[in-house]
């Protein structure tokens, strides 16, 4: 029984984790039960291999500063499990959190005794709860991060979407969505509900865009409908540049305070995507809310210095094509100097192609490192994976502080990123904040 804030926790992370069927018998079972929170909330949904957190992050700073009550759902956490549930940047309390549970569990045993394949899983149970959470609060819009894919990832329940979004299509969660780009964009073009639904897209490989635009009438795409132009960067490493669109927006001399060149397409697309949801909202876009929006937005563990002096980044690149994203930054900002890559990835990620990516690249050294996976998943081997790859400057490491530790006596002004999943970059950033000041 559900007593207390880690009880609650512990009964999220209790649940069935790898159960996902082309289905929401369960989620529409559990939603129902709850009086389909759900339907009483607009939303902005956003999916894509790369960059939604990111672009979910910004939209909704974008949506604040105009006076909106925003919701925002994403995953995974960095710090604590409260950040995937915010409003308006609070995450939700640990007393609401447990209160929702609380009257959830009932429900869920329910479930879990009449369900011919078992009852609601952790994801569906979180999203579930999230839904409740923000029906209760009065909102103006959701900003709702996809979980995988699109079409039957268990967020896309929702039927009040003001815009739905995909960022990047590449090759990741393979064996869930298709082995292909365009089977991936199939999958991720289902939170497109139909014609009618207004839809922004970012950089997509060209063979992808039929899939999308087939699925609508209203397709705003990067560096079509919407694009950055004049586009420098200060001494600091704040980006600036002039935006518009097709619609007659146009906003110069705008600065944007996240590093990392892969940023650039992202602030383009939460740009417009803001704009559209606002325009559905009746709400005038306006040039000094969008500037302090930009400069407000923080984003941990997406190209996040850590450390001045030796200059630490963190940077979740956890499959191939965030891996080419953190190279061309990493060329950009460096230049030719040495960079040190402290990484630790998933075994189910397409892991030789994505270090044989930084191995390839004169400047860059890579460690390979291990880390505790979470939720029944597994971490690769570092010995084992530089034993096969047989490369120069890649070595392994059983432990990153180790690794890190190693480097600096070795180059006390070395530049070190440490990437790889969410779940090993997060866990660096609970460690260091805990000996240094972030």
């Amino acid at each position: 029984m559900i007593q207390n804030y880690d009880d609650a926790i512990n009964y999220i992370h209790g649940r069935n984790k790898w159960a996902k069927k082309n289905t929401f018998a369960r989620i529409d079972d559990l939603l129902e039960a709850l009086g389909n929170p759900q339907d009483q909330l607009k939303y902005v949904h956003i999916t894509g291999t790369n960059g939604k957190g990111s672009v979910a992050r910004m939209t909704e700073q974008l949506l604040l500063e105009h006076g909106l009550k925003v919701g925002l759902f994403t995953s995974p956490f960095i710090m604590r499990f409260n950040e995937r549930i915010q409003i308006n940047n609070k995450p939700i309390s640990d007393q609401d959190l447990t209160r929702i549970m609380q009257r959830m569990e009932p429900i869920l045993i329910k479930l879990d005794q009449t369900l011919p394949d078992g009852g609601p899983t952790e994801f569906e149970t979180l999203t579930a709860l999230m839904f409740v959470y923000f029906a209760q609060q009065n909102l103006d819009v959701v900003v709702l991060e996809v979980g995988i894919g699109g079409t039957w990832d268990t967020t896309n329940v929702i039927k009040n979407k003001l815009v739905a979004v995909i960022t990047t299509i590449g090759l990741d969660h393979q064996k869930v969505l298709g082995n292909t780009v365009t089977e991936i964009a199939k999958q991720k073009a289902g939170i497109i509900k139909n014609q009618n639904q207004i839809t922004v897209v970012g950089r997509l490989p060209e063979l992808t865009i039929p899939v999308i635009s087939n699925q609508t009438e209203h397709l705003y795409q990067l560096e079509m409908q919407f694009k950055l132009k004049k586009i420098t960067q200060n001494d600091d490493g704040d980006w600036i540049f002039d935006w518009y669109d097709q619609q007659g927006r146009r906003f110069e001399n705008l600065k944007l305070a996240l590093l990392g060149n892969y940023q650039l397409d992202n602030v383009s697309v939460a740009l417009e995507t803001a704009a559209l949801a606002l325009q559905a909202l009746n709400v005038t876009m306006q040039l000094e809310l969008i500037q302090k929006a930009l400069m407000k937005v923080e984003w941990p563990a997406r190209f996040e210095k850590i450390n001045q002096n030796p200059e630490i980044v963190l940077d979740g690149a956890h499959n191939l094509a965030g891996i080419q994203a953190l190279i061309q930054t990493i060329q950009q900002r460096y230049f030719e100097q040495p960079v040190v890559v402290i990484i630790g990835v998933l075994s189910d990620k397409n892991y030789l192609k994505m270090l044989n990516e930084l191995a390839k690249k004169p400047q860059i050294r890579v460690i390979v490192v291990s880390f505790t996976a979470p939720n029944q998943r597994a971490a690769i081997d570092p010995q084992t994976v530089v034993d096969e790859l047989s490369i120069a400057n890649i070595k392994a490491e059983d432990d990153w502080e180790i690794a890190l530790n190693k480097e600096l006596l070795q180059d006390p002004v070395a530049k070190i990123i440490i990437s790889g999943s969410l779940y090993f970059v997060a866990e660096v950033r609970q460690i260091w904040s805990q000996k240094h000041i972030i």
